[in-house]
Formats: C-alpha cells, structure tokens, sequence
C-alpha cells in the first residue's frame, strides 16, 4: 500500500436541509443556537485527524510524502468559526504535512451568513473556494430549497477575487444558467471553472 496523498474532512452541518441533497447533514437547531452539536464535532474531528494521523505514521513513517490535496466538504464547513477551520488544517498540515502548491479546498454556500469570510479562509491556508450555486434563477433557487439569491453568488466571487482565492463554481446540469446574472458571473471566472454536477434523475420542472 501506499501513503495518503489526499485527505477529505467532511463537515456535516448545514442551516437547512435542500431536498435533493444525498449526503450526511444536521441542520436546524444541530448547526446553530444553543443546542449546536458543531462544537462537539469539531473536537470529535481534531481527534479523529490525530488517530488517522497516528495510523499513517505507523504504516508509513513520518518522513513520508506531505498531502497533495486536502478538501473540507458538506454540508457547509463555513458555518464553522474561523478559527476552527484554522486550527483543522493546521493539525492536518503538522501531522500530515501539506505539499506546497496542494490545493486545499473548502465548500460554502454563497448566502452571505453562511459562506464565511474568504480572507479568513486564505489565512488558514485555503487556496480554492467551491461555491454551491446550484442554479443561478431565484424561481429555480427556490424550488430547489436553496436559501441564497442569484446576487449572493456575485457577492461571494467578487469576495473570493479580493482575497486571492481560487474558484470553482457548482451547478446542477439539470439548471444550467440561462439568466443574466448567471452568463456574468460565469464570464467574470477566467481561469476558474465550472463544476457540473450531471444526475439524470433529479429533473427539476
């Protein structure tokens, strides 16, 4: 076998639950307010980097080749407080080591309270911002159960440019852009991309 050269850290909280998502996610009173279990998980995850670390040092020594990608998925790891995403990467990149030149992504949610602060994000070492738009039309936005608007996708890339951070913008292929604001925002990306996201059986009419 070899030794891990990515490493995914999923962070299952999200403010509200979208209808067609698949993957493991708490919302509601879970991911905010008194009874948040985010804080919880969080010290959960710190340990399980350490055990998984102690494994990989194990099989492999710990001279062995730095992690050449790291992504934080969701769920919207966001809605976790800066200084909790620093501190995940920063024990992902002493136990594991990060090569420079990976490329350590995070997703969110383009909504203005629930996509974070980009600088902060660049901070801790982030260098790829994947936005989950979905669609780029307020009627399909809401059919779909998103909670941001068309204008908040703006928002966030022009945040993302500020920091210097890279993009990647997901849609569905069910929904691809046909308003204004969608052709704009996908002609402001240059050498970003976009992700399409194809799955013949989620048709939104």
């Amino acid at each position: 076998s070899l030794p891990p050269v990515g490493l995914y850290l999923h962070v299952p909280f999200c403010v509200s639950l979208c209808p067609y998502c698949d993957f493991v996610v708490y919302a509601g009173a879970a991911a905010r307010g008194p009874a948040s279990r985010v804080d919880a998980f969080t010290a959960a995850l710190l340990a399980e980097i350490t055990l998984r670390a102690d494994v990989a040092d194990a099989a492999f020594g710990r001279e062995r080749i730095p992690l050449q990608s790291v992504y934080v998925g969701g769920g919207t790891p966001t809605l976790l407080a800066s200084a909790s995403l620093a501190s995940m990467l920063d024990l992902v990149r002493s136990r594991f080591g990060i090569a420079d030149g990976a490329e350590v992504t995070v997703e969110a949610n383009p909504g203005p309270d629930e996509r974070g602060s980009a600088a902060d994000l660049v901070a801790a070492g982030v260098n790829r911002l994947s936005l989950g738009a979905q669609a780029f039309d307020t009627g399909l936005l809401r059919r779909l159960g998103r909670r941001h608007r068309t204008e908040d996708v703006g928002a966030a890339v022009r945040e993302a440019r500020e920091a210097g951070i890279r993009l990647c913008i997901e849609t569905d292929s069910n929904l691809l852009p046909t308003a204004e604001i969608g052709r704009k925002i996908l002609d402001e990306l240059g050498d970003d991309w976009v992700q399409i996201n194809y799955d013949p059986g989620n048709v939104v009419y």
